[in-house]
């Protein structure tokens, strides 16, 4: 009687796990090899290498319309600039004329005054002059002649004359 702490038979055994449920059996998934490693970080290297190309791809795409467009803002900022030169010259012939137009306004005021002045003088003078009418023409004819025929006719010449 020499029995151990455990007997197996293993053959009694065999035969009660074939009759054993299959809800208690467990699948083990087999250890990965390193190669299964390497393809899985291969192809999610080539994804990410795709995703950057077609991320390279539209940006040089957009870097493109921009470059476009950057040269259209450039153009019409050169347009703009020399309209502006343009307009700024204009200016300057402008406020030129502007400046004689102003002189010359000033001018003929300055000569409308001189006339109303000589007009006045003229007004002056006529008041001391006197005028002899239907006389013939003479070629010859000086003051003196003149102020005898003033005698002759009778008018107080004197008076007048100074």
């Amino acid at each position: 009687m020499n029995k151990s702490l455990s007997e197996s038979n293993i053959m009694a055994d065999l035969g009660a796990k074939s009759h054993s449920p299959s809800s208690f059996v467990s699948v083990r998934n087999k250890r990965k090899r390193d190669s299964e490693d390497l393809r899985e970080e291969l192809s999610a290297f080539k994804e990410q290498m795709k995703n950057l190309v077609a991320m390279v791809a539209t940006q040089s795409e957009e870097i493109r319309k921009i470059t476009s467009t950057l040269t259209d803002i450039q153009l019409s900022n050169q347009n703009i600039e020399t309209s502006i030169a343009l307009l700024t010259s204009q200016n300057e012939e402008y406020n030129k004329k502007i400046e004689k137009l102003e002189v010359q306004s000033q001018d003929r005021k300055y000569i409308s005054v001189l006339g109303d002045k000589i007009e006045e003088m003229q007004k002056g003078m006529r008041k001391t002059s006197f005028e002899i009418k239907n006389l013939p023409r003479n070629n010859k004819e000086t003051k003196e002649v003149l102020v005898g025929l003033a005698r002759h006719g009778y008018l107080p010449v004197e008076k007048y004359w100074k």
